[in-house]
């Protein structure tokens, strides 16, 4: 073979070599791009299933601070309930010591003046027996 023919066939076997190292990096690079990816993908479905968990967590643990706040609201106004209703009955009844004082207070005046004009009632028939006894006298 001629000189040419040398160089060309030791300028293919370098392409080759170079063609196939190139493939070879090349699927090496793919080989680590896909497994960074894959590793990428793992920790992003790791890192949604924890915000997940998580979140569920501080949902939980809401939904117990609100029902706590919720009973103690009850309990408070249960508390209240009770309470207004001991002050609307102790002002019934005392209102209703009130109104029976008063009556009889009523009552007792009626009964002092009922008194007074049955005694200014015989005092002017006293009164009218002595003048009709001068008078016929």
């Amino acid at each position: 073979m001629t000189d040419i023919a040398k160089l060309n066939q030791a300028k293919e076997a370098i392409t080759k070599r170079h063609t196939l190292e190139l493939r070879k990096m090349g699927d090496e690079v793919e080989t680590e791009m896909k497994k960074t990816r894959d590793k990428s993908d793992k920790e992003i479905t790791k890192m949604k299933k924890d915000y997940e968990v998580q979140m569920q967590k501080e949902k939980t643990g809401a939904e117990l601070q609100l029902s706590k706040v919720r009973n103690q609201f009850n309990n408070k106004i249960e508390e209240e309930n009770k309470r207004y209703e001991k002050l609307l009955s102790d002002l019934k009844s005392s209102h209703k010591e009130t109104i029976t004082t008063h009556q009889l207070n009523n009552e007792e005046l009626i009964a002092k003046q009922d008194e007074k004009f049955k005694e200014s009632l015989e005092r002017a028939q006293q009164d009218y027996d002595v003048k009709m006894s001068r008078i016929q006298t």
